[in-house]
């Protein structure tokens, strides 16, 4: 769906069977807040969560940016990185061809890798962008486990933002977009999560479901386990603990208690080294 088929189908009068679509500022919006989390969190990829949290604490929370050093080498504060290119990439080649096509936004992979303008890559994009520069099948070219990063999470949102009225193929998508670079089930399931919930959250309103209630969740693990059962578990695990620690009065939405509390269970196997 384009921008102006958007704004189009905003204007026109509602039918009774049919939800009003969202708004143009929402997927525009979606598309800078990646940009913009991945322009601020640069400098912290690949440090230890300590280090990170210390960054999130002492620079980002009040703001405080002019001192931050260099990243990834060379790039100053405010380069984007990989997330950011790839998550155009995408974007420009559902623009080329009207939809997804997994061999379209294989070769953009190939071309910006081989133009050598990537900045912070993983180790499993890279490997599968060489592979597709050789000349491998977009489905044949993605690292296989023990690699298993987020790759195919950070660019999985326009998938969600052009299928936003079309579950299963969002699923299907979301699917083959992380396969050209990923082969582990938790990859995959990563695309799927990001991708579903960008979905879910165009689709929401103050007459059905948010995040903010816990039924959003549960659908949302729902979707992600027809991906990997194990991913979908831990889901619905973390958005318990929220509602729980909200429904006992433990904390209240969006206190620095329940932050740390879902801190805790995410980095409680965590591994600084």
């Amino acid at each position: 769906m384009t921008r102006r088929s958007i704004a189009t189908a905003s204007a026109s009068p509602p039918d009774d069977n049919t939800p009003d679509p969202p708004k143009v500022g929402q997927f525009v919006g979606c598309i800078l807040g990646c940009a913009l989390g991945d322009a601020v969190g640069a400098w912290a990829e690949r440090k230890p969560s300590s280090v990170a949290a210390q960054y999130a604490i002492e620079v980002v929370r009040p703001f405080q940016f002019s001192e931050v050093g260099k990243h990834h080498g060379t790039s100053t504060f405010g380069q984007y990185t990989d997330d950011t290119q790839l998550t155009r990439e995408m974007v420009l080649s559902i623009l080329d061809e009207g939809t997804f096509s997994p061999e379209a936004f294989a070769r953009r992979v190939a071309a910006i890798f081989a133009a050598d303008k990537v900045v912070g890559s993983g180790g499993a994009t890279r490997e599968a962008a060489q592979r597709l520069q050789e000349g491998c099948p977009w489905d044949q070219a993605g690292t296989p486990l023990p690699r298993a990063g987020n790759g195919a999470a950070m660019r999985a949102a326009p998938i969600g933002l052009l299928h936003w009225n079309d579950m299963e193929r969002l699923l299907k998508d979301a699917h083959d977009q992380a396969r050209i670079t990923h082969q582990a089930e938790m990859a995959v399931a990563g695309s799927t999560a990001m991708a579903a919930a960008t979905a879910m959250c165009l689709n929401a309103s103050k007459e059905t479901s948010g995040p903010h209630e816990r039924g959003w969740w549960a659908w949302l693990a729902r979707f992600v386990s027809r991906e990997n059962p194990n991913f979908g578990e831990s889901i619905a695990e973390m958005s318990s603990i929220v509602f729980d620690g909200r429904r006992k009065k433990t904390w209240t939405a969006g206190s620095d208690k329940e932050r740390d509390a879902v801190l805790d269970w995410v980095l409680k196997d965590d591994d600084d080294s």
